[in-house]
Order: C-alpha cells, then structure tokens, then sequence
C-alpha cells in the first residue's frame, strides 16, 4: 500500500476519531450544564420549601389567634379559668417557637384603677407593670401557661415603641401583625423574638377604618422565640440547604432573626471546616410579607448538596471511546432527556403547589373533611374528622348508613331535610349544625357545610364538605339563656317595679310588677320616656332631675325614695316613690329606677291623725259632762287624755 492509499485509510478512521473526540467534549459541556441547571432548580425547589415552612408556621400561629379571638366572641366575656382550660386545650408543640397563648387588653388611663380590680377580683395579685405615661395602655391580662411566663403578666405592651406599632397597626388594619425583632420579658435566653397580635373588636366584626380603635377591645398575641420557631426547617431539605432570616432586605448582622450556619454541629476535623469556609455554589434571595413585616431569606446550598452536582466528567472519557454516532445518540438522548425532566419538573411544581395549597387550608380552619361518593356508597373521612370525634383510622365504617348511626336521633330529621334540599338544588350549599357521637359516648355540637357534583341528568354523584367542632361555642351560648332567664326571673318575681333606661331616660326594659303597676305592656313601652309614667306635673322636672343626677361625680351613685305622682295607661294618677341607680355597662351609662306604689300607705298616714282626733273627741266629751266635787279641777282629765294619746 502506498503512501497515497494509507492516508486515505487512515483519514476515514482519523475523521472518526476526530469527530468522537469533539462530540465527547460537545456532550461533556451540555450534560454539565444540564447537571447545573437540573441542581440549580432542585436548589430553588428546597429553597421555596424553606420559604412555605416558615410561611406555614406563620399562619399557624395565627390560627391560633383566630381561635381564641373566636371564644371572646362566643361569648360576652372571658374568665381567667376559661382562657386558661381554652389554652390548655391547645396543642402548643404543633406550634414551633410560641412560649405561650395570651389576652392583651386595651386599657384607656382614665379606667386603669377600675380596670385593675375588675381583674383582681379572679386574679388577686395581678399587677400592671408599665412605666409609660401614654393615653392608653396594652396589658397583658392572660397569658398561658403561666411557668414560664410571669414576667409578661400584666406587662404593658403600648410603653415599647415596637410592640405598640404592631398592636396598632393590627387593631387599624383588622389582620394579625408581628413586631419588629424584640428580646421577650419572659426569655431566659434574650435571643430574637417577637410577638404576633390579632386584634379584638367589642363589636365582634371588622368595623369602618374610622371606628377601629373606639371599638377594640384588646388583642390575642403569641409571644414566639425566633430560634424555635425556625428549628426544623433544614430538614424539610433533607439537610441540604442552609438560610438565614433578616428584617427587611438587609444583610447586615443587626437586622439578623436567625442563621441556620450559627446553628449546625461543629465540624470534626479541619476538613469539614474547610467545607464550610468555601463559598456556596447556589444562593437565592426571597423576600416576602410575614404578617406587616417584610422578610429576607437568604439560602445557600450545603457541601453535601454540592457532591451530588458532581461526577460529569465522566461523559468526556466515554464519549472519547465510543465512535461520533455514539456521542451524537448520547448527546441527543440528553437532550431530550432533559426536555423530559423540565416537563415533569414543571408539573410536579404545579400538583405540589395545589396539594399545599389544598392543606393550608384545612389546616387553617381546623376541619375535618368528608367525602361521600353517593354512587357507590363509600365516605372517606380525613384524620381531623376522625380526631373530632376520637376516633383512629380503622375505627369507622366508611359508609353512610354508620355516619347515621352517629346523629342524635333529635336531629337526624332534619339533616336528612337538609341534604335532600341541596340534592335538589333548592340550596347553593348544604350547611347544619347538628349533634354527633363522640367516641366517649357524649354528643358534640359540630358545623357542617358540603358542595355537590351532579352528573348530566341532574342526579347528585359525589359531596364534599366539612367538619368543624362548636361545642364550646354551644355551651356558651347555652350558659348565657341560663344565666339571663335567672336574671329576667328574678326581676320579674319582685313586688316593686323594675325600670332599665338609658341616660337620656328611654326604657330599656320593664319587669312584670311594673307592667301591672302602670298597665303597660312591656313591648308597648320600651323605647318611650320614662316621663310618660310620670303626671304631666312631674314630668316636666324628670328632664332637669336626670341631668342634675347624672352630675354627681362615681362611676356608680344611688340616689335615696323620692314621692313622685305616676299615671298609668289609661290616664289614672296615684302617689309612688322612686329610688334610682346609676351603673355602667360597657362603659354605656345606665339606670335602674325602682317603683313602689304608695296609695295603701298614704291612706293609712291620712287615717292616723283622723284616729287619734276621733278618740281624743270622744275621751273628751264624757268626762267634761261630769260634775266636778269638792276639790276636784281639770289636771287628772288632761293627765289621762295625754298618757291615751301617747
């Protein structure tokens, strides 16, 4: 073979190779770009997962809140035991960081000592601890549990600037705030924290931005501890990834909340210390809104994660052995590997999301969910729903008929009613409340509200609802009926006239005694002036009366019997004598007033002088007729009129 003819034989495999060599490089630098990128976005995925963690814990907390607001607004006022069996209530270690479930009270200065002995009438050696001087105070009345947490108690939140701006800016904007990184009274520790507040209406609803701050009450806060609160965190990224939180967008350590870093386990040898004195590869910025504040989370990928990105070098040596056809299949397939990945990537994104989305909010509302596939019969019952009622997995048959078993037999009927009227649409939603056997036995009052699935022919295939527990609320309610049909029957059973009126003297109420007494009917009554019970000589002064009374300096002032001429419904006058009392109710001026008729007394005052005139005249009259004897004289007979008349 000639010269010509071995470079013509070698040129093909020469081409070969060449063409090998360059499509393994060519393969080599994509594939590495594509582990790049492939552990870039894995990067930004457990990134995110840090961010919905905390986010997450966040609005757990203010669930909580929620929650305990709830029961001030179940009922008409909050007792130290009530909040404490509430609080005890609470799973505190599903709630990471919180060192306790507290009531903040809004307290003007001008009620500060009537304030202090309304508690101290429950909590004896409750004390206010402030040193401010402002128009109102914010004192912390509640606090739960209370080891731990002494030095918060009656501790006036409104007298540090940061705690106040967030107490007002939630009571000004309706939604629960967090303060500004603060040290906690309370912390042993005095590492970063902050309080969460969620503001409380006297009202009970969100009132016009104008009306806000006359109409709150207080607030339910959580004191949380910064380092708890995050504890956890990495290893949703299976120890992947470190973070840091900082107030605002700032990187400065004076604006630090918490540093994963700060908190791993010391390295064991110098080699692992070197590992963490290298710059990460990955580092994201994420700013976001944590309740009025704004938070910066700072994450870098860890060593470990780092290893995983390697190993692409491999791709060079074999393309390198294999022919350029083998290096072009390679590199294709890659691609379109990668295509495929970015794909599923994409979707796995889209279906994580609606899941989280979906377990925020049943988490959130403390909800139970059922879901009865009508068709088939089954009912699924998640574990909130099967906690509601005590009950584990595997205890309960997942099937209407047992679900029915459950109800109270008061109240089957009607939630029958109810459902087939949301079947045949006759509802947008089915909504009860109803009672349901707990696993103890006892019956729980719970919520219920469902969404139907009809199919074309307008036949309901599926429901799906939910469960929430209102037995307290229940009982609530039920203990105040109790409490004012005592109250009403009480009034009701006295002899004298009972009269509730505001300070302007419209009745506010009117017991049976007074309905007999003016012969008005209390429905008839109300709302009119007290002066139309009263003669029109009378009342005229009742106006000028009223605000000469209500002059007189206390909070509450009794005013002795004063004789008054009343006039019933049919225009009649008799005598009566009134006692008043000023008392406050929800800082609202009322007055009771007492009525007493008089009539039978006045008779019998009148009859007395008649009496004794009578008497005197017929003592008097015999005695005069007799003659008078020696030595006798008028003495004895007066003697004896006045030891009669006295």
């Amino acid at each position: 073979m000639n010269v010509r003819s071995m470079k013509r034989a070698l040129l093909l495999p020469i081409l070969v190779l060449a063409l090998g060599v360059f499509a393994s490089f060519v393969a080599w630098i994509v594939v590495d770009q594509q582990i790049h990128e492939g552990e870039q976005l894995r990067f930004a995925r457990y990134s995110d997962r840090i961010l919905t963690t905390i986010k997450q814990r966040l609005l757990d907390h203010e669930r909580l809140l929620e929650g305990g607001r709830g029961l001030f607004y179940a009922s008409q006022s909050v007792s130290a035991d009530e909040w404490r069996a509430y609080a005890s209530a609470q799973k505190f270690d599903i709630y990471p960081g919180i060192l306790g479930f507290g009531y903040i009270a809004f307290v003007p200065r001008a009620s500060l000592s009537d304030y202090v002995a309304m508690v101290r009438k429950e909590q004896p050696d409750f004390e206010v601890k402030s040193t401010s001087d402002k128009a109102d105070l914010f004192v912390i009345q509640q606090i739960e549990p209370k080891a731990g947490n002494v030095a918060a108690w009656g501790f006036d939140v409104g007298q540090e600037v940061n705690r106040r701006e967030a107490a007002e800016a939630a009571a000004r904007s309706g939604d629960a705030m967090l303060t500004r990184k603060i040290t906690l009274v309370q912390d042993q520790k005095k590492i970063a924290g902050f309080l969460m507040l969620l503001q409380i209406y006297k009202s009970k609803t969100l009132p016009e931005f104008a009306a806000r701050k006359g109409d709150l009450q207080g607030w339910t806060y959580v004191p949380i501890r910064a380092e708890e609160l995050m504890e956890g965190v990495v290893a949703a990224t299976e120890d992947m990834v470190d973070f840091k939180v900082n107030e605002g967008e700032s990187e400065q350590d004076a604006d630090l909340i918490y540093d994963a870093n700060k908190h791993r386990t010391m390295p064991v040898n110098l080699q692992d210390e070197k590992k963490l004195s290298v710059k990460p590869v990955f580092e994201k910025k994420s700013k976001f809104e944590a309740h009025g504040r704004t938070w910066t989370v700072f994450t870098s990928s860890r060593p470990e994660f780092e290893q995983t990105a390697q190993g692409s070098a491999w791709v060079f040596f074999l393309g390198f052995c294999l022919t350029a056809l083998a290096a072009a299949t390679v590199w294709v397939l890659s691609n379109a590997r990668r295509s495929a990945e970015l794909l599923a990537d994409a979707m796995t994104v889209e279906v994580r999301q609606r899941e989280e989305r979906w377990q925020l909010a049943v988490k959130g509302s403390h909800a139970g969910i059922w879901d009865w596939d009508i068709r088939t019969g089954y009912v699924y019952y998640s574990p909130r729903w099967l906690e509601i009622l005590g009950l584990e997995d595997g205890e309960v048959v997942a099937d209407r008929q047992s679900f029915l078993k459950r109800l109270h037999p008061d109240d089957l009927s009607r939630v029958q009613a109810s459902l087939q009227a949301h079947f045949r649409r006759m509802t947008s939603t089915y909504a009860e409340e109803y009672r349901i056997r707990h696993k103890d036995g006892e019956y729980r009052w719970v919520t219920v509200n469902g969404l139907a699935n009809w199919d074309e022919n307008d036949q309901p295939v599926r429901i799906v609802g939910s469960m929430i527990d209102i037995t307290l609320r229940k009982q609530a309610e039920a203990d105040l009926r109790d409490s004012e049909g005592l109250m009403r029957a009480v009034v009701d059973s006295t002899v004298d006239g009972i009269i509730t009126m505001d300070e302007f003297g419209a009745i506010q109420n009117f017991n049976r005694s007074a309905e007999v007494m003016f012969g008005y009917d209390q429905t008839t009554i109300v709302g009119k002036n007290v002066g139309s019970l009263l003669s029109e000589l009378d009342r005229s002064r009742i106006s000028a009366h009223l605000q000469r009374f209500l002059a007189i300096d206390g909070a509450q002032t009794f005013e002795r019997d004063r004789e008054l001429q009343g006039q019933r419904h049919d225009g009649s006058v008799f005598p009566i004598e009134m006692a008043m009392a000023r008392i406050m109710v929800k800082e609202k001026i009322m007055l009771t007033v007492i009525v007493r008729d008089i009539t039978e007394r006045q008779k019998i005052d009148r009859m007395k002088p008649e009496f004794v005139s009578t008497v005197s005249h017929e003592l008097r009259t015999p005695l005069t007729s007799i003659p008078c004897l020696s030595g006798c004289h008028t003495q004895p007979l007066d003697i004896v009129r006045r030891d009669f008349l006295a």
